[in-house]
């Protein structure tokens, strides 16, 4: 089963002290790193304008790939707010 790995770079002017959900409601994703399988890490720059990875797209849509986060529950969150076309169901 392949395995898509995430982390995020954000900012909000809204504090993250004010809460999870506050804070990603006006979050900005500025840094998305990814990986798939045991591939090299990688970093989409939003910043930049550049549309997302094509493999990175497919790997969150793909209902068979298993997503792994370090704060899985604040990238979900921040994920939801930010992409929420892309934001893969909690059970993946």
């Amino acid at each position: 089963m392949t395995t898509l790995w995430l982390d995020f770079e954000t900012y909000s002017e809204t504090p993250i002290n004010h809460g999870t959900y506050r804070y990603a409601a006006s979050a900005e994703i500025m840094l998305f790193a990814w990986a798939i399988d045991t591939a090299p890490a990688q970093v989409w720059d939003m910043t930049s304008g550049e549309p997302i990875p094509f493999d990175l797209e497919q790997a969150l849509l793909d209902p068979e790939v298993l997503v792994f986060a370090h704060n899985s529950m604040f990238d979900r969150t921040v994920l939801r707010y930010a992409m929420p076309d892309l934001c893969p169901p909690i059970e993946r």
